[in-house]
């Protein structure tokens, strides 16, 4: 996390792959920012601690003050960030040829071109394709990052 002068600890980007890191590396526990402990806390087999301030650190390392693991259960995140439904195919009128390359790419995954003159629907495509793609599992997250 980045340390504030006031000793507070605030919320970085990047703490998933940190995470998978240091579990990588045999860490058992990681300190996080409190803002990213429940992102951090997708990795299994690893405690990840949330802190708000150095104190609370400094209170762990010394036995004073016993910070508890975050808990997060994968598929509910997971879930909760699938089904992106808002843009969908069926919203393109026209552009057939367009749309089952589109499929075509997506499902064999395989890079996508699309050219045009502006106004063609180019966009509007790319941005319906989360729509018509499976929800990834876990280990392919961590592969993509």
């Amino acid at each position: 996390g980045e340390l504030g002068l006031d000793g507070r600890v605030t919320a970085i980007s990047g703490v998933l792959p940190i995470c998978i890191a240091a579990k990588d590396a045999g860490f058992e526990r990681v300190i996080v920012p409190e803002d990213n402990a429940m992102e951090g806390a997708v990795v299994k087999g690893i405690d990840v601690l949330g802190v708000a301030h150095v104190l609370d650190v400094i209170e762990y390392m010394l036995g004073v003050k016993e910070i508890e693991p975050t808990e997060c259960i994968l598929e509910e995140v997971l879930k909760e960030s699938s089904g992106n439904t808002e843009n969908d195919f069926s919203d393109i009128a026209g552009q057939s040829a367009a749309k089952r390359a589109a499929e075509i790419a997506v499902s064999g995954q395989h890079n996508l071109i699309i050219t045009g003159p502006p106004g063609s629907g180019k966009t509007m495509i790319a941005k319906r394709l989360p729509g018509i793609m499976p929800d990834m599992t876990f280990e392919e997250i961590k592969q993509s990052l």
